[in-house]
């Protein structure tokens, strides 16, 4: 599908590159499009951390996603099991290993929150000092996008796909699976100054608005359907 298409949409950098290196496609015919969202309308801080059961003056780390092998929530509560600095691990999502991971958790001195799935995760980012995505593979973090447009710095593992170039101001990466990396990083950044959510916001929302993104694949659109209209005589005349 990929030699015979003549536009190719792509949702991130690291997609780009894998066909290039592997010669599946002209690299001509790759459109780059970041997924669409809405950033989170926020809720206020304190009565978001009073609905977590978060003291105003505790450290929460947010991990948002389906509890599933490929989203590796283990690092996570891994990392921040072992961690000297006191946080709270705030897991909202649900999956196969919430059972086994929430008896991890038991053993931890790090305190865990287990909120299952949210119909609205806003609270969520309005709660959280810091976001922190494990995945051993991804398509586009929609939720790094959200978290970064909360004004959270972000953490993310590196693999393919997880650091979009849209995300490159506020984020840093570590090794997928290596919890000490990630622990490490979770210290370091929490020990800063967490950014005011203005100076987030702008980068990724401008990148992220729906009219470039809708832009971006109406073009895309538009040069296949040309295309396809020049051949159309050919085609015909093989019918």
């Amino acid at each position: 599908m990929l030699t015979r298409s003549r536009v190719i949409f792509v949702l991130s950098a690291d997609d780009s590159d894998l066909i290039e290196r592997r010669h599946l496609a002209d690299p001509q015919r790759l459109r780059e499009i970041p997924p669409l969202f809405a950033a989170p309308d926020l809720p206020d801080r304190n009565s978001a951390r009073n609905r977590f059961g978060i003291a105003q003056d505790e450290k929460a780390v947010l991990w948002i996603g389906r509890l599933e092998q490929e989203k590796d929530p283990a690092t996570f509560v891994a990392a921040l099991c072992q961690s000297p600095t006191r946080a709270v691990g705030l897991i909202v999502g649900d999956g196969s290993l919430r059972a086994e991971l929430e008896a991890t958790c038991e053993r931890c001195s790090n305190r865990f929150i287990f909120t299952g799935w949210l119909a609205d995760p806003a609270p969520a980012y309005a709660a959280a000092d810091l976001y922190v995505n494990t995945s051993l593979w991804e398509v586009g973090p929609l939720t790094a996008f959200e978290a970064a447009s909360a004004g959270l710095p972000l953490i993310l593992s590196d693999c393919p796909g997880a650091a979009s170039r849209l995300l490159v101001q506020q984020r840093v990466t570590f090794p997928a699976g290596d919890p000490t990396g990630l622990e490490r990083l979770v210290v370091k950044l929490l020990a800063q100054p967490r950014p005011s959510t203005q100076e987030s916001v702008v980068p990724v929302t401008t990148g992220l608005s729906a009219e470039r993104v809708v832009a971006q694949i109406t073009r895309g659109y538009t040069e296949a359907l040309q295309h396809l209209s020049h051949r159309a005589p050919t085609t015909k005349a093989r019918l």
